[in-house]
């Protein structure tokens, strides 16, 4: 076994943040989108969506300590 060998991956997605090359609005998607909600045009630049935050780590060496 190795020390990772019982871990458990909680991911948290954040929503997508693009703005309109057109029209320059900035909207909020919970999933990915090619139109413009405002003018229909095609060309999203997404601000965000690439990054990764890791919060927390727990660790347990399985060794009992009080023994």
């Amino acid at each position: 076994d190795t020390l990772g060998a019982q871990a458990e991956l909680d991911i948290r997605l954040e929503p997508l943040r693009a703005e309109c090359r057109n029209c320059q609005a900035v909207h909020e998607f919970s999933e990915i989108a090619w139109l413009c909600p405002v003018c229909g045009a095609r060309g999203l630049n997404f601000q965000n969506g690439d990054e990764l935050h890791l919060c927390n780590i727990e660790v347990e060496d399985g060794q009992d300590r009080n023994s």
